[in-house]
């Protein structure tokens, strides 16, 4: 079940790919993608989200990955895609 997460979290992002148009940008403007995994929780536990995508930007496609120097424990679910 694990797999099949990450194989849809996957298709998601390059359909975001696909679809994603910076022609809107100015030459300052940035665009943060931020994506993951909702974790349901049984009974009294709450839900969680896991962070698996956290990046900003620029209209020339230059991209910056904040993903581990935000969430420094994501690199450890990383592991697993």
């Amino acid at each position: 079940m694990t797999q099949l997460t990450y194989e849809m979290f996957h298709i998601i992002e390059d359909f975001i790919e696909k679809i994603l148009n910076s022609s809107w940008m100015s030459e300052k403007s940035q665009l943060c993608l931020i994506g993951g995994v909702m974790i349901n929780c049984d009974n009294d536990a709450c839900d969680m989200f896991m962070p698996l995508k956290f990046e900003v930007r620029a209209k020339d496609g230059v991209s910056i990955d904040y993903l581990t120097e935000v969430f420094p424990d994501s690199q450890q679910a990383n592991k697993f895609m």
